[in-house]
């Protein structure tokens, strides 16, 4: 027993002993670089209250400036942007009132239906009367106020157009 004892401390000695014979290859240690030296100045730590808000006086100036216009007018019934939020451009910033504006549209439309109407009646009464001042029929004058009153149905048919759109 004592021989088998031996035999496996002998092996279990050679099992170390046999890697640690090995070359081990010399690893170059870097060199050191000197550091220089920084000049501070040192404070004493003391233990002190701080508060927890700070009242100043400032202001801010953003990185972008925005003039925001509206091309109407109107009783404002919807914020849905707070002031300070980010915006996106066409992103809507105030709801207004539609009924101002629903009721100038109608009434506009109207108004052109009117001068439509009296165009109509005013290039009816002007072919109606062309054949009698060719003979004479009819005073120049009198023919003369219907081509202008013609035109001027036309110009007031472009007005309404215009204040419809």
């Amino acid at each position: 027993m004592k021989r088998i004892l031996t035999r496996s401390l002998a092996l279990i000695a050679l099992a170390v002993w046999l890697p640690a014979c090995g070359e081990k290859p010399t690893a170059v240690a870097p060199k050191k670089k000197a550091i220089a030296s920084v000049k501070g100045r040192t404070a004493t730590l003391t233990e002190r209250e701080v508060p927890r808000f700070l009242r100043v006086t400032g202001q801010l100036i953003g990185k972008n400036d925005a003039v925001i216009a509206a091309d109407a007018v109107g009783k404002v019934v919807e914020a849905p942007v707070e002031r300070g939020s980010v915006v996106k451009a066409g992103d809507a910033l105030v709801k207004l009132d539609e009924r101002q504006a629903k009721l100038a549209l109608a009434e506009a439309e109207a108004s052109l239906e009117l001068a439509k109407a009296r165009l109509l009646l005013a290039e009816n009464e002007q072919e109606r009367n062309a054949p009698l001042a060719q003979k004479r029929a009819i005073a120049e004058a009198d023919f003369q106020k219907l081509v202008t009153d013609t035109a001027a149905r036309e110009a007031e048919l472009a007005a309404s157009l215009a204040r419809r759109d």
